[in-house]
């Protein structure tokens, strides 16, 4: 009887401390994903910034560059960048670039 009753508070507490949070994660990530729409600028877990112009089925199109689109997979965004943490645009010049003209 003890033994039973130590199997089932182990596999309780192992379903608290790593099941359950895990799943409410995956929930999240998920309901994140499903919020996202054309004109949100997202970074990708390879850590590429971009603006949503277009969704294909699973896929996202990313904006990257003027005129430079690419295709990602939806599961790949990681997250959504508010106005002032967003990528620098492709017109930003360095200092290095303003010597030279």
């Amino acid at each position: 009887m003890q033994t039973s009753l130590m199997v089932f508070v182990m596999l309780a507490v192992f379903y608290l401390i790593v099941l359950r949070p895990q799943q409410k994660e995956m929930q999240r990530r998920e309901q994140f994903r499903d919020s996202l729409k054309v004109g949100d600028m997202v970074v990708t877990s390879g850590g590429i910034y971009g603006k949503i112009v277009d969704f294909q089925q699973e896929r996202v199109v990313l904006e990257v560059a003027a005129r430079t689109n690419i295709r990602v997979q939806k599961a790949h965004i990681e997250s959504r960048q508010s106005d002032k943490e967003g990528a620098p645009s492709a017109s930003t010049e360095t200092s290095s670039d303003k010597k030279s003209t």
